[in-house]
């Protein structure tokens, strides 16, 4: 009977472990923030912004896509969602409604993303008599973030089903990677290759 209880309590507490391990969020690692920005001479809608996020340790891998980085446009409700192993479902242009953590991480991203980014390749193409100019430029962060999936409406309107992140706590500038191996790999990747889901991106580099 004792080894009979010690068995359950053992697999109770193997459970909790795994449940917390899923709960909570990543640990604060190294990632880069890719950010494209589209120029396009004929466009009326001016100049389109995506963000994309890397591991740095993902970095050596050509068969890696960034991922789509969310810095607007969510509730609490879906970072609560995603950080628990469940899916956010954000609204585009929605009034953003975070608790004080989580606000404070999604502004020092934002400040640190479009200051301090720096340009790692531009492309220019002239398709129908428009001029297009894409930037891509880079940002190192050190941070936690939580990755899911989009929710089914979401799913379904942009036909993307892999992970998206959301900032979520201890977000930094790293301010060691452009003197490091991996900025010299970053700078070599021609983004002409789309190392991003072409469902998602709506063929940005196209």
């Amino acid at each position: 009977m004792r080894k009979h209880k010690q068995a359950l309590l053992l697999i109770c507490l193997l459970m909790a472990i795994s449940f917390i391990g899923q709960a909570q969020p990543g640990d604060v690692k190294r990632y880069v923030v890719i950010t494209i920005e589209k120029k396009n001479s004929k466009s009326f809608e001016g100049d389109k912004r995506t963000c994309w996020i890397i591991s740095e340790t993902d970095l050596n891998d050509t068969s890696n896509h960034f991922l789509p980085l969310l810095i607007d446009g969510y509730f609490q409700t879906d970072i609560d969602s995603c950080c628990s192993g469940k899916f956010a479902d954000p609204h585009l242009n929605a009034a953003i409604s975070l608790n004080a953590a989580r606000a404070e991480a999604l502004g020092k991203l934002q400040s640190l993303i479009w200051p301090r980014r720096r340009l790692v390749q531009s492309i220019k193409t002239n398709s129908n008599g428009a001029k297009m100019q894409i930037n891509i430029s880079a940002t190192p962060v050190f941070g936690s973030f939580c990755a899911c999936k989009f929710g089914p409406a979401i799913k379904q309107l942009n036909g993307y089903a892999g992970d998206v992140l959301l900032p979520y706590i201890d977000i930094s500038y790293n301010d060691e990677f452009w003197d490091s191996d991996k900025a010299w790999v970053l700078k070599h990747i021609d983004f002409t290759d789309n190392y991003f889901d072409s469902n998602m991106l709506y063929n940005v580099l196209r």
